[in-house]
């Protein structure tokens, strides 16, 4: 089974790794999801730097953490 494999960075500012995905997840992460559940997913190369980008973006006051039963920890627009 081979799939087109794209690179994407890590979401995270301070991360410079890259990510092989298939064109197909990257779909569902940029647009599959938005207009399915009204969110954006993005892609991490690992837990760490996800939690450390959610940290940075928390101090937005525009958004709060809310659990998710399906994704653990994401932001919301107050």
């Amino acid at each position: 089974m081979t799939e087109d494999l794209v690179q994407v960075s890590c979401t995270n500012p301070n991360c410079d790794q890259l990510i092989w995905i298939t064109k197909k997840q990257k779909r569902q992460f940029f647009l599959d999801y938005f207009l399915r559940y009204g969110r954006v997913e993005f892609p991490y190369c690992c837990k760490a730097c996800q939690e450390e980008h959610m940290k940075l973006l928390s101090q937005s006051s525009q958004f709060e953490p809310q659990a998710f039963k399906d994704r653990g920890v994401g932001l919301v627009r107050t």
